[in-house]
């Protein structure tokens, strides 16, 4: 959350004496008017009793200055499923060879003796970790059909967008080729009429556009 420092005011009066010599009232007020006004710091002042007034903002809307703003959070890397498999592996392989069993990668763990690397035990919390938590997820889709000139819609938060447009395959245009495991799968489920082959293909998005 943003941090402001807010001007607030709250009005109230101060009280000085002057002692000033004068032909009557009216030119005495005036005479210490005059001294009070351009030598304030000459006098002694004392916040009159009661007279304060509750807190107000005086310029509402222009009154906030922004120390800090609002840290975005850091995303994640999501690996995909070799990579967390191969992660979990090297890790398995260094908590039952030994820590002896590692050259280079030693320093690695390390940071070149800043830290303790892992021992074995907490190798293994870190790969059970790295099972429940370090799954991949799939990147946020969308699908849009298009018929009859009507489009329909369904999408994750962040989105990857398709557009699947029947008219234009009914008038020989190909099909889209849609990644696996990017999330479509599930959202054809919820759109009805589409039939794989016909309205859409597949390929694995690991290996490029080679249709399976």
């Amino acid at each position: 959350m943003p941090k402001y420092s807010v001007a607030v005011t709250r009005d109230s009066t101060e009280t000085t004496h002057v002692d000033v010599e004068a032909d009557s009232v009216y030119q005495a007020e005036e005479k210490a008017q005059y001294e009070t006004a351009v030598y304030p710091h000459r006098f002694n002042w004392a916040t009159d009793e009661g007279n304060s007034h509750e807190p107000y903002i005086p310029d509402a809307g222009n009154s906030a200055e922004l120390l800090a703003e609002e840290e975005e959070p850091q995303s994640r890397y999501e690996m995909t499923d070799r990579e967390l498999y191969t992660t979990l592996a090297a890790l398995r392989y260094w908590a039952r060879e030994g820590l002896m069993s590692s050259g280079h990668e030693q320093e690695i763990a390390t940071n070149d003796g800043e830290v303790d690397s892992l021992g074995a035990e907490e190798i293994d919390a870190l790969c059970e970790r790295l099972n429940t938590e370090g799954a991949p997820t799939a990147p946020a889709s969308a699908l849009v059909v298009v018929h009859e000139g009507v489009a329909e819609s369904v999408e994750s938060p962040s989105v990857y967008l398709v557009i699947l447009d029947q008219d234009n395959i009914a008038a020989g245009d190909a099909p889209p080729e849609l990644p696996r495991g990017q999330g479509f799968e599930e959202l054809l489920t919820q759109m009805s009429g589409l039939k794989e082959g016909r309205d859409y293909t597949f390929y694995n998005a690991e290996d490029g556009n080679d249709e399976k």
